[in-house]
């Protein structure tokens, strides 16, 4: 008999929807089974919170890796996004990925993974510092768990007439292999704005100079 490949759910988008559907299923039952909760409501993953616990869940879970972070997000009703358009080839930077949406937030909620391991949250018209706070108190509890961590940047910046704080932090999962710069650029006034949450292999993870990658 000739043994069968399994084909990862971000191959089978428009295609076998009961077969996602079965995916999903077994995913969040094992989910649960680690404890893992998720948002009864799809406009929780527009609040601080929410936008890290999909930073969590797609990205430093997954250790940035396509399928399983695309996997996760479509279990959760994340809905993909046209990788050609002008505005995605931006967000991808010219590598290979996907991009999907979180449902319900109109784009406000962007979720690019690249094959190169680069995963980045992006959060339109959210409270920066109380992003940064539900990002550090993240950071807080993977390290608490076993993941190697140290943050090494903290800085302010100016750009566009808005003041950012950027932290960068370089991390290994508890058992992993692979180091990551993870990355969070927040602004400093509580009005609703732009945010970013990125991971990248260290090497390749070097803060850009204003602390912005391409923007939504």
């Amino acid at each position: 008999m000739t043994p069968t490949r399994a084909v990862p759910a971000w191959q089978r988008i428009g295609g076998a929807t009961a077969a996602l559907a079965f995916a999903g299923a077994v995913f969040v039952q094992a989910a649960n089974a680690q404890g893992m909760v998720f948002p009864p409501d799809p406009k929780t993953w527009q609040t601080a919170q929410g936008v890290a616990s999909v930073f969590q869940q797609a990205c430093l879970r997954t250790e940035a890796q396509n399928e399983l972070a695309v996997d996760w997000a479509l279990t959760q009703g994340f809905e993909p996004l046209d990788a050609q358009s002008g505005s995605a080839q931006d967000m991808l930077e010219g590598q290979s990925g996907t991009i999907v949406q979180a449902p319900g937030s109109e784009g406000r909620v962007i979720l690019v993974v690249t094959q190169d391991r680069r995963c980045t949250v992006w959060a339109q018209r959210m409270n920066g510092p109380a992003l940064k706070g539900a990002v550090a108190e993240l950071m807080g509890r993977a390290g608490a768990s076993g993941a190697r961590m140290q943050l090494q940047l903290e800085r302010n910046i100016e750009r566009s007439g808005a003041w950012r704080n950027q932290m960068q932090w370089r991390y290994r999962a508890a058992g992993g292999s692979v180091e990551f710069g993870v990355g969070a650029v927040t602004t400093l006034t509580p009005a609703p704005a732009t945010q970013a949450l990125n991971m990248a292999p260290f090497s390749a993870a070097g803060p850009a100079p204003d602390g912005m990658t391409a923007k939504p």
